[in-house]
């Protein structure tokens, strides 16, 4: 160990390197499941202004080809279900889930719940700041 200035440092140790490692690591250890999806060729575009880096990375490099509707299979870390349904909404109706079914199931009970909640006509409420602020319209339910 050599002192210099206010701290220690061991021979040559490379920052960097030290850094990088531990980000790779740290992505292994919290992404510990997978999703397959399947994407449009425009959302597999899209992917790295959407997804975290090392995620849009390993869903590109999964990629296979495009199936008769166009569509690819992408295979996307996930960290947990929860988790991965906030992600993969974001993509929007250009994508699918198809593994694992309990991420399937958990879409669609999300999506569901979202259709019901944005179903509901709205009427404008007020005015603010030049916007319109909307209150859902009272829709009776069968």
């Amino acid at each position: 160990m050599v002192r210099k200035g206010h701290g220690w440092f061991v021979g040559a140790f490379d920052l960097g390197a030290h850094w990088r490692s531990y980000l790779a690591d740290f992505d292994a250890r919290r992404h510990r499941d997978e999703a397959v999806v399947r994407v449009t060729p425009r959302l597999l575009g899209q992917l790295p202004d959407l997804l975290e880096p090392v995620v849009a990375r390993a869903a590109l490099d999964s990629a296979g080809p495009p199936g008769a509707d166009g569509r690819v299979e992408v295979v996307v870390p996930v960290e947990s279900v929860e988790h991965a349904v906030g992600v993969l909404l974001r993509l929007g109706a250009e994508a699918e889930v198809m593994a694992p079914v309990g991420l399937r199931a958990r879409m669609a009970e999300v999506v569901a719940a979202l259709a019901e909640t944005y179903g509901v006509p709205c009427e404008p409420l007020t005015r603010v700041g030049g916007g319109v602020v909307h209150k859902p319209a009272v829709v009776p339910r069968n």
